[in-house]
């Protein structure tokens, strides 16, 4: 719960109660989880910002238009945040559902 409302302040441009809430499970590995969340990791050592997270949760209607849309948005936001590694995964889910999976 704490990660998601973390993230909806810091859309909502409340980012001392986000980084608060984000602190309090950096490094947490959630029971529901194999591995921590990047995203935690990543904006609070300050490799991306809140819109570059936005990116990441980008709905997608599975129409080939929406999944290029969000690939694009991937590769900009890739291009000035280039250690954000959720977007790099979420990038490589777009090209498997173009069924490019060699790229």
């Amino acid at each position: 719960m704490n990660l998601f409302l973390g993230l909806n302040y810091l859309f909502v441009g409340k980012e001392k109660e986000g980084r608060l809430l984000l602190k309090k499970i950096q490094g947490i590995t959630p029971d529901y989880a194999i591995g921590k969340d990047t995203i935690v990791e990543d904006y609070l050592s300050g490799k991306m910002d809140a819109e570059a997270i936005q990116v990441v949760y980008l709905e997608v209607d599975e129409t080939r238009s929406s999944i290029l849309q969000k690939q694009k948005k991937l590769e900009e936001t890739l291009k000035k945040f280039p250690q954000f590694r959720q977007a790099f995964f979420q990038l490589a889910i777009t090209h498997l559902q173009l069924g490019k999976e060699k790229e």
